[in-house]
């Protein structure tokens, strides 16, 4: 008696399996087992242990039912029904593939075992005439459904595209080899059932079956040619059509969404670079404006220190002091007589009387705006500047008229009429012409000293004009700002992200301490004489702060810039390698190197993956 078909068969179970478009292929190690498997294979196993447990049972059953011993077989049966169960649960999802697969293989192992123990006790009881002819009827209906599963997975498989050119004829080529041989199995199939039926009971059964079982060998011999060789070149070249599939169905798609991330790093890194270019325009027209507001406002703090008011007090007071005394002095000449019977002098003593009152006056006014002068406004200064400048010219006009006045006088009490009268001489006490001479001087110095604060006032004024239409930031520089900090945070990891923020962080304090420059510079024009100083000292620590903070922003955009730069970098790298990956992947599996090219693949995705995803 033959021994089943069932192991006989299974590389072609596993071959149909590989064709029919399972990714992950079965490797069949002798009757070891199989290596990796999928559910979908162990599945098809499972149903050809079923036939296999079929045919055992069958002969066994048969064996009993002539009286004949065969509870080894029995057991061998029972041994590979708890394999079977084990397979099947595995088969469920979730479940051990791998060991399925085992499990699946040795119960068709015990089940074929039993087959060879019960044939065996047929043989002996002269049984075998009817079991070979049952076991030829079996073998068709076997190699039948074989020839079916080997001929659907090969019109499965050999109807995708998409074959390379380098195994597009051995594709082609094997696929007509596969359909010829299942096509011949089945007409000697065919035959083989028609002589089966038409010897049953006959006499000359034997004969028959005989000739039965030798077409069902052509045809087991054709089907497992049709799997072993044709249906496995099939199976080898469908790798590179999946590998295809695979790049098309999820890789292009990857390295898509990778391209994308890197345009729009690039877009970021664009915008950064813009940004930089109008920052700096920005700063630098900002540097030369605080530079030229601080040093025109040190220039007038030192000019206004070197207006001495207390000089110009000091010498008018002294100069009214003296004009009060000798003009009491010539109070009491007039009441001499021996002054008013000469007319002359009379009248050069009252003339001389006359211009120190108008001196005294005009000295008043200029000590009433020498102590006004620390209240001036710097904006209005031009207006107390021409007032004083023309109380000063009056006081200097009054002083030489008066000097001149008590000249005439001194000239007329030198005469040799008046000398020699003690009354008159000692009224003269007074060093006239030096007091009057030193407060001419302390005015000339005054009002030369005011002049030159006049001219560093309109020199700082503009200054201040010109910093306050340069410092503040244009408005589309902090909007700007805005935009670029939040353009990245779809893909950039959390430390290039907060760069990107810190540049609206950086611009919107350069902002404000741009407006306090603007304040303080405000504050110079309104202030006073003697709160300028106070005021220059303002202007030039939001001076130092809105240059520290303006450096610090330019930081921050050459930072953010480095981040991304070097993020941009890595993806593209990434990207190129995982291209790279994808087109050596697809050559491996073209040249059957089906790990080789696996691999590639699985790199090829983690590549494209690091470079579509957020950054690390």
């Amino acid at each position: 008696m033959r021994p089943p078909t069932s192991r006989k068969l299974l590389p072609a179970v596993i071959a149909c399996i590989l064709a029919a478009g399972i990714y992950t292929s079965v490797v069949v190690v002798g009757q070891g087992g199989v290596q990796v498997g999928t559910q979908s294979q162990l599945q098809a196993l499972v149903a050809a242990a079923l036939t296999s447990r079929a045919y055992a049972n069958s002969t066994i059953d048969f064996a009993v039912a002539h009286g004949l011993s065969v509870g080894s077989a029995g057991a061998q049966l029972s041994q590979g029904d708890s394999l079977l169960a084990v397979a099947q649960a595995d088969a469920q999802p979730g479940g051990d593939i791998t060991g399925g697969i085992r499990s699946a293989q040795a119960a068709m192992q015990d089940y074929t075992n039993a087959s060879i123990t019960a044939g065996a006790a047929l043989t002996d009881a002269g049984l075998t005439a009817y079991v070979d002819y049952a076991a030829a009827v079996d073998a068709v209906a076997e190699v039948n459904a074989t020839a079916n599963v080997v001929a659907s997975a090969g019109a499965r498989a050999c109807a995708s595209s998409g074959t390379t050119a380098t195994g597009s004829n051995a594709f082609a080529q094997a696929c007509a080899d596969l359909d010829a041989q299942v096509s011949a199995a089945r007409l000697h199939l065919e035959q083989a059932a028609t002589i089966l039926v038409q010897s049953n009971g006959q006499a000359n059964a034997n004969a028959s079956v005989s000739q039965a079982s030798t077409l069902i060998g052509m045809a087991r011999t054709e089907v497992n040619a049709a799997s072993q060789s044709d249906l496995a070149v099939i199976a080898a070249y469908s790798y590179s059509m999946r590998g295809s599939a695979y790049v098309s169905a999820v890789l292009e798609p990857l390295s898509a969404k990778a391209n994308a991330t890197i345009e729009a790093e690039k877009s970021v890194t664009a915008n950064l670079t813009a940004y930089q270019t109008s920052w700096t325009s920005y700063t630098q027209p900002q540097a030369s404006a605080i530079a030229n507001a601080g040093s025109s406002a040190l220039t007038l703090e030192n000019a206004i220190a070197h207006v001495n008011t207390n000089g110009v007090t000091s010498t008018a007071t002294a100069a009214q002091s003296t004009e009060a005394q000798l003009y009491t002095d010539l109070q009491a000449l007039l009441a001499l007589s021996a002054i008013n019977s000469l007319p002359n002098v009379v009248t050069d003593i009252k003339a001389s009387m006359a211009a120190a009152t108008s001196y005294n006056n005009a000295l008043t006014s200029v000590n009433n705006w020498i102590g006004s002068f620390s209240q001036a406004q710097i904006s209005n200064y031009g207006a107390y500047l021409g007032t004083w400048n023309g109380d000063s010219s009056s006081a200097q006009t009054a002083g030489g008229d008066y000097l001149a006045s008590y000249q005439a006088v001194a000239a007329d009490l030198s005469s040799p009429a008046l000398q020699g009268i003690s009354q008159v001489q000692a009224v003269l006490s007074l060093p006239v012409s030096q007091t009057a001479n030193a407060a001419d001087a302390s005015i000339q110095q005054a009002s030369s000293a005011m002049g030159t604060v006049q001219t560093d006032i309109t020199s700082m004024t503009a200054a201040v004009a010109s910093a306050q239409v340069s410092v503040p930031v244009p408005g589309g520089i902090l909007s700007n700002a805005r935009s670029v900090s939040i353009e990245g945070t779809a893909f950039l990891n959390a430390t290039a992200s907060a760069s990107l923020s810190q540049i609206a962080a950086s611009v919107q304090m350069t902002v404000q301490l741009a407006e306090s420059f603007d304040t303080s510079a405000s504050a110079l024009i309104s202030s006073t004489i003697a709160g300028f100083s106070q005021s220059a000292g303002a202007i030039g620590n939001a001076g130092t702060s809105l240059t520290t903070q303006t450096s610090a922003s330019a930081t921050a955009v050459t930072n953010a810039m480095a981040y991304v730069s070097s993020d941009t970098r890595a993806r593209v790298s990434e990207a190129a390698s995982g291209q790279a990956e994808i087109t050596q992947s697809l050559q491996l599996l073209t040249n059957l190197n089906i790990s080789g090219g696996a691999a590639a693949l699985a790199q090829a995705s983690l590549e494209l993956q690091a470079a579509a995803s957020v950054s690390a």
